[in-house]
């Protein structure tokens, strides 16, 4: 028997055993070459490798002859009247670029049928889907396999799971900052408070070709103990060669509950994007729909927020605002002094156009209006200093504030250069002016170079080139000193 005779035979056992299978229908855009062999037998490109004892295996090859996939199953057979193919414990391994071994996504399934006329491949049972590195893995029930658009689509996801990687960390001594081919390596790179994700939605689908899964209907993310996250729509982009997530896409009701250092975050927005900023800094972006902020104590809003992890630092940019609680100490050393409410309620408002948040330092920019109460105060920057609880404990003005407000009845009005407030969460806090101070209540004005403020009881010391406006009739008389 010569070898063309052998091969053909071979061939067309292999044929007649499974006439269609679902190796014939993984990828269209390629050329699929699958291996046909038998014991003793020379290999033939001419249909899929049976092995009787461990089932059948083929390859799935590239235009240029490289392996790009690998098909398994126990068993494969036609169903009888039908151009459609049964795969018993169906599993599919998409090997890494310009790899033969390591797979980037293994898919497996107890059993798919394939349809030649559709080329979908489909099944009621359970599929499971991991990447090569183990950081990602999927399960569902009842999925959709397009072959010729690479999608999957589980009916009923129930649940993934996103492990964290130990790899590209820049916190680690022996590693430093992450190079810029590092970036994105690892789920959680310089963050290690939160631990590993758990997924659940309605539905899910994953496309092979760009290695995106989409999440949709009642998305729901969260670590079981520090952070979660509620939103219509959740999208998981892996880098390619499966090693690593580059970003995480949330859209629709995008809501954030975060707890870091025993403080808890609200953060919701129309969407949020996770990904790796400057120097390898994972941060969470949020827009659409003026996303907003808030703490038991403090809370704000803008255009863009961003929150910048491990560091635990929030940037506000675009029509934002911050409201920030005043001690409540403060406001009742006020009224033991004075005998009447404090000039701030326990609220300060913030209007401004961006602003930075870090530990115990808010630093606002561009700002429009500070109102507490009826009291309003008008400075381009301000720093604000709070204590652990995010509460207001000192603040200074850029230059050339002015502020109103009432006071015992009568208006009152403070200006100069710069005003230092400190200790409003003690028993005398303090306030001193700088550069050309003046104040004024009622009828009485005065001014000076400095002025001190006893803030519980609103005394006013003047110092340096002072002086005061004495009203005599109709005639306003300055008189220095």
């Amino acid at each position: 028997m010569n070898n063309r005779k052998h091969r053909n035979r071979v061939g067309r056992h292999c044929h007649r055993l499974i006439p269609s299978t679902l190796v014939w229908a993984v990828l269209s855009a390629m050329t699929v070459a699958v291996v046909c062999a038998q014991e003793n037998g020379p290999p033939s490109r001419k249909g899929p490798t049976i092995r009787m004892k461990d089932g059948f295996a083929a390859g799935v090859f590239g235009e240029d002859g490289s392996l790009k996939a690998r098909i398994a199953g126990e068993s494969a057979e036609i169903i009888p009247d039908t151009r459609q193919s049964s795969v018993n414990q169906f599993q599919l391994e998409i090997l890494k670029p310009g790899s033969t071994n390591e797979p980037e996504i293994i898919i497996t399934a107890d059993q798919a049928v394939y349809s030649e006329t559709t080329r979908i491949a489909e099944s009621e049972g359970l599929i499971e889907m991991r990447s090569g590195d183990g950081q990602f893995a999927m399960k569902g029930r009842g999925f959709q396999w397009d072959v010729d658009r690479g999608l999957i689509t589980v009916a009923e996801h129930l649940e993934t799971r996103l492990e964290p990687s130990d790899g590209g960390t820049a916190d680690d001594p022996s590693r430093g900052e992450p190079a810029a081919e590092d970036a994105g390596r690892g789920f959680v790179g310089n963050w290690k408070e939160i631990g590993a994700l758990t997924i659940t939605s309605s539905t899910v689908q994953y496309n092979t070709q760009t290695a995106l899964a989409s999440y949709a209907d009642n998305v729901r993310a969260h670590d079981g103990e520090k952070l979660e996250v509620t939103s219509e729509k959740m999208d998981l982009q892996l880098r390619p060669g499966g090693e690593s997530l580059d970003q995480i896409i949330i859209s629709g009701n995008v809501d954030v509950k975060l707890r870091q250092d025993g403080r808890d975050y609200n953060i919701k927005s129309g969407r949020a994007v996770y990904q790796l900023g400057e120097g390898g800094r994972e941060v969470l972006v949020f827009t659409q729909s003026g996303p907003t902020w808030v703490t038991p104590e403090a809370g704000g809003h803008g255009r863009v927020l961003s929150f910048f992890l491990p560091e635990k630092r929030i940037v506000v940019d675009g029509d934002a605002g911050a409201s920030l609680r005043i001690p409540e100490r403060f406001r009742e050393e006020f009224r033991e002094s004075t005998g009447q409410d404090s000039i701030f309620t326990d609220r300060l408002e913030v209007s401004c156009q961006s602003y930075n948040y870090q530990g115990r330092d808010l630093v606002l920019s561009d700002v429009s209006r500070i109102r507490s109460g009826e009291t309003v105060l008008h400075t381009k920057d301000l720093q604000v200093q709070l204590d652990e609880d995010m509460k207001v404990t000192a603040m200074e003005t850029g230059p050339d504030f002015t502020m109103n407000g009432i006071l015992r009845g009568k208006p009152f009005d403070l200006a100069g250069s710069v005003l230092r407030v400190r200790d409003l969460d003690t028993d005398s806090p303090t306030a001193t002016v700088t550069g050309e101070g003046r104040w004024s209540w009622g009828q009485q004005s005065g001014g000076a170079r400095t002025l001190s403020l006893e803030v519980s009881s609103m005394a006013i010391e003047c110092r340096d080139e002072a002086y005061i406006n004495v009203i005599t009739g109709d005639l306003v008389e300055r008189v220095d000193g």
